[in-house]
């Protein structure tokens, strides 16, 4: 996991981030280790990668071990986190719903927009 400014991190980012290890049960959702101590330490993956992106279909509860693991073998590029769903598989499912709830908004502001 690359090293990431705090400021990259919206002020809410710590309470969001308590939230979704609790609605997890405190388990990771690759593995099901449970929070602990290295390598269990419960973290929250960006499927986008955008530390700013908090809503709730992008963030899934990772120990560092499958965080890890995560990183290393998806490059996340403009907004595109496609790859991880085979990696996640159902975890991965509310993101992509949100994805497309979100494009399907943008084309009917676009449509909207041209009158």
């Amino acid at each position: 996991m690359k090293a990431v400014a705090d400021a990259d991190y919206p002020a809410e980012w710590p309470a969001v981030a308590v939230a979704v290890k609790e609605a997890a049960g405190w388990r990771c959702k690759h593995c099901g280790a449970s929070h602990g101590p290295v390598p269990d330490v419960l973290t929250v993956h960006h499927l986008d990668g955008v530390k700013s992106n908090l809503e709730w279909f992008n963030l899934v509860p990772l120990c560092v071990s499958c965080h890890l693991r995560v990183e290393a073998a998806v490059t996340v590029t403009d907004g595109d986190a496609g790859e991880q769903l085979d990696l996640f598989g159902e975890p991965a499912f509310p993101w992509l719903a949100g994805r497309l709830k979100a494009r399907r908004r943008f084309l009917e502001e676009q449509r909207t927009a041209a009158g």
